[in-house]
């Protein structure tokens, strides 16, 4: 790993040291295939029963002077490909991780069939509303919405057919 990565990696596991465990040693191609620069954190989510496989884990990833950070089929970015300084970045995605498994927020999901079509952060017991706010994203008749939380006090499963 680079400088940047490192020191991400020292912060990040000092706010999350029970998270060490869960760095991958060996790297997957991710963003334009640097991995040698990255760092690949994959996190169990908790609250894991009755949700598919593939969504049950965060992942914390750097590569591309970034750090994505996933959960199911939500996505946040945090980095310095723009002016941001990379301390503030840093901070940033501390900042939403704890918040994400304190469940001070949640995750919303709009699907289409098999075929997402957006997501976002809502509060506790908040409904989801994709089309207000700084997003306008149409979505089309037989979509469904869930909401995922970090240790599922908050879940909501998709009731599919609405």
């Amino acid at each position: 790993m680079n400088h940047y990565w490192r020191q991400f990696a020292e912060i990040l596991f000092a706010a999350f040291p029970e998270w060490r465990i869960f760095m991958l040693d060996d790297l997957p191609e991710v963003f334009s295939g640097h991995t040698s620069r990255s760092l690949i954190v994959r996190v169990p989510c908790p609250a894991s029963a009755g949700w598919p496989t593939a969504h049950n884990r965060q992942s914390i990833d750097t590569a591309d002077d970034e750090i994505l950070i996933l959960l199911d089929r939500f996505h946040a970015h945090f980095g310095n490909f723009s002016d941001v300084q990379e301390s503030i970045s840093f901070t940033g995605a501390i900042s939403f991780l704890r918040r994400l498994v304190s469940e001070e927020f949640c995750i919303a999901i709009a699907m289409n069939g098999d075929e997402w079509q957006a997501s976002m952060t809502i509060l506790p017991g908040q409904q989801p509303d994709f089309l207000s706010g700084r997003r306008s994203i149409p979505l089309p008749s037989g979509n469904f919405v869930y909401v995922r939380s970090w240790h599922g006090a908050y879940d909501v499963k998709p009731e599919i057919g609405e």
